[in-house]
């Protein structure tokens, strides 16, 4: 019984030989190998080296060399099995089930066969893409529209597959391949009959490249506007997993090391464009959505990552997804939202590769970039709407290995959604660390702490409302939204003004029907239509002016509420480094203080009874 050599060789390939030697030996970097004194024999100028391109060290001093195996074998002193596990190891690969050689010998044969297979399919759609006729002009027209130059078609080995039932399998028996190697080569697809057809027909061809460099897979873009499936991909083979590989790693992989951190985009043309302008560390997640093993494979390769999906609701749900998948490789995670939700295709066409590179520099922290998304189109001022966001950022703070860094995020992400209850904070970050219940359990904590009462300003200003027609008749129209919308009694107020606009008489049915599913309305209607009214002797013109000082009041707290919001977003602002957007909080900071002393005599006047 031994490892699958299938499995053998995909660890050497995914494996980071430079990785792995660090752990035992200081490398220092020099031209495109690593150099260090060699841990084999005693000598003071380095002569050992290992190179990430052959995957290979070797020692010119004492002559050791070989694979990542072969220098933890000695290292280690360890047999070549036990080397395999410690390799996998440390590369985050899990170990499969041991099998007999002739299984391994079978797959493995398998695996070369539709290697060799696409090899042959890959040289032909590419000379069809270059020389064909007519029908591939159609292909050359899209990417001369989309600026894709020949150098670069050729660097990506891009091709076109004539629009044809089984021209492709005629020349891959030319070749010859046998038809048991053509279908199981994904190549075709069978048809229940009997028979099989080319799987990409009249399409732009993507390869995809294991790190290595040899195809394992393709992916096939319609040129017809009509066609249902804009893209086509290469079934699971022997050759290929899904999930298992990153479009475009084998060309960026040494400018990703060398840079320190890589970027992650979404399609092909999303990596191939940012390419030809000069950008040389993205990579693609193949259109799928990222998987625990695409980023093992990329943190052999760096721990910083920027995640530059696009802006539209699905590529932010996707970025999120993929956040949460980073977080647990223990990579720091930065988002970049290009303006306009633009794509990095259209983008850089349009602006340029600096335009781009002044962008990502701009790019935001994943708790920024999820606090944002949490709070867009929320009001944090309604208990259940903050309870909600508290719920869609715990999870991504949750995620975050290091204990230091959690309780960071999970401050600043506390701050950013006002919750400054110290007793909802502590519960919160007992279940973030923990990870002890659930989303709604959590979100359930966040409503009750943060459900306000009415105040009694709001309250007094609604029984007099209740109590008085005329009243209403002079105070409803004075109302604006701002002045109620953030109250707890915010549908109540609603319901008056609806009801004043209808002409129809205030009621328990018209109130009920109007601020149904809200449980303070419930409980707060019937109080108030049976109240008794808080008339004065001073009549009419006492209680419109009890009604205007209460409305001072609120507008009063509205003010302060909204000061005090000031101060967290100046410190995000200041610790973003946005100078701007903080001069910007600070002017409106000096315009409530004025509107604050105005308002405050009037307000204190409801409160005294002056």
């Amino acid at each position: 019984m031994r490892y699958p050599q299938t499995f053998i060789d995909d660890l050497r390939r995914q494996a980071d030989i430079v990785r792995v030697v660090q752990d035992y030996v200081s490398l220092k970097k020099k031209g495109a190998n690593w150099m260090a004194c060699c841990p084999f024999h005693k000598e003071k100028t380095p002569s050992f080296s290992v190179s990430p391109a052959k995957e290979i060290f070797y020692c010119f001093g004492c002559h050791k060399g070989g694979s990542v195996f072969n220098f933890v074998m000695e290292m280690e002193r360890v047999s070549f099995p036990e080397a395999i596990r410690i390799v996998a190891e440390k590369s985050g690969v899990a170990l499969p089930t041991l099998v007999e050689d002739s299984r391994l010998e079978a797959y493995r044969q398998e695996a070369d066969d539709i290697v060799q297979l696409n090899k042959w399919a890959l040289e032909w759609w590419e000379q069809q893409l270059e020389r064909g006729g007519a029908e591939a002009r159609v292909a050359r027209e899209y990417l001369l529209k989309r600026e894709i130059t020949d150098e670069t078609r050729k660097t990506f080995g891009l091709g076109y597959a004539p629009d044809s039932w089984d021209a492709l399998s005629a020349h891959l028996r030319r070749k010859g391949a046998s038809q048991l190697q053509i279908d199981g080569s994904g190549l075709v697809v069978k048809k229940e009959e009997g028979g099989s057809y080319d799987r990409f027909r009249g399409r732009l061809i993507f390869p995809v490249l294991d790190i290595q460099g040899r195809p394992i897979a393709f992916g096939g873009r319609t040129l017809k506007p009509d066609e249902d499936a804009k893209y086509i991909n290469s079934p699971e083979t022997a050759a290929y997993t899904k999930g298992r590989n990153l479009f475009g790693l084998n060309l960026a992989r040494d400018e990703i090391r060398r840079l320190g951190y890589a970027v992650l985009v979404e399609g092909f043309l999303d990596l191939i464009i940012p390419y030809q302008f000069g950008i040389r560390n993205a990579v693609a997640s193949l259109g799928t959505a990222l998987t625990p093993e695409q980023v093992k494979l990329l943190a052999r390769f760096a721990r910083k990552v920027v995640v530059n999906y696009d802006g539209d609701r699905p590529g932010v749900q996707a970025a999120k997804r993929a956040i949460e998948i980073l977080l647990a490789e223990d990579l720091e995670v930065k988002v970049l939202v290009l303006p306009d939700n633009a794509d990095p295709d259209e983008f850089i066409r349009k602006f340029g590769a600096n335009e781009y590179q002044r962008q990502r520099g701009e790019a935001k922290p994943h708790i920024q970039f999820v606090i944002d998304q949490a709070v867009r189109d929320r009001d944090l001022h309604r208990p259940a709407e903050k309870a909600e966001a508290v719920e869609e950022v715990l999870p991504y703070i949750r995620a975050v290995r290091s204990r230091i860094q959690r309780r960071e995020y999970f401050d600043i992400a506390m701050d950013a959604l006002r919750i400054g209850d110290a007793a909802l904070r502590r519960e919160l970050w007992q279940a973030v660390r923990t990870g002890a219940g659930d989303r709604a359990g959590i979100g359930q904590k966040a409503i009750r702490r943060t459900g306000a009462k009415p105040t009694i300003a709001e309250q007094r200003l609604l029984e007099l409302l209740f109590a008085d027609e005329k009243l209403r008749r002079v105070i409803l129209p004075k109302l604006d939204a701002a002045d109620y919308d953030q109250l707890p009694t915010a549908a109540i107020f609603r319901a008056l003004i609806e009801i004043e606009g209808e002409g129809t008489g205030l009621d328990f049915s018209s109130l009920k029907q109007k601020t149904e599913g809200d449980s303070l309305a419930s409980d707060l209607v019937p109080m108030l239509l049976m109240s008794d009214s808080p008339r004065s002797e001073g009549g009419v013109e006492d209680q419109q002016i009890a009604a205007e000082r209460c409305l001072d009041a609120l507008r009063l707290m509205q003010v302060d509420r909204r000061i005090s919001e000031l101060s967290a977003e100046v410190a995000t602002a200041e610790r973003n480094g946005d100078i701007e957007r903080r001069d910007k909080l600070a002017i409106e900071h000096l315009e409530l203080a004025r509107r604050r002393s105005a308002l405050l005599p009037r307000a204190e006047a409801m409160r005294t009874g002056v």
